[in-house]
């Protein structure tokens, strides 16, 4: 009885953690951007803007995922389902997405 409420619990805690950790580092990618006039090639770039470390993908273990584009970048978790959607944002079990690909770059 207690096990399902305890298991949404852990989720929301891993939701709240991964939207923090996407709104760090997307904030620490466009302030990159601001002073050297590109996005960084990878999240290293910013790591001592954040702690020395970029931090990791509560769900998975795994590092953020983090695509250069023509319009910008993709930053996003696998979220609760840890299935890799491409950064298609599912607010219930599918990726939680920072910043998205533009449709016509899809």
């Amino acid at each position: 009885m207690l096990l399902p409420a305890l298991t949404r619990a852990i989720e929301s805690q891993a939701r709240t953690e991964a939207q923090f950790d996407l709104m760090q580092i997307g904030l620490s990618v466009e302030q990159y951007h601001a002073q050297n006039g590109t996005y960084p090639t990878t999240l290293d770039a910013i790591a001592p803007s954040i702690g020395g470390a970029v931090p990791v993908d509560p769900f998975t273990g795994q590092p953020y995922h983090y695509q250069l584009s023509s319009g910008g970048f993709l930053l996003y978790s696998v979220g609760a389902n840890g299935v890799d959607d491409r950064g298609t944002q599912d607010y219930r079990k599918g990726d939680i997405v920072w910043r998205g690909v533009p449709k016509n770059e899809q």
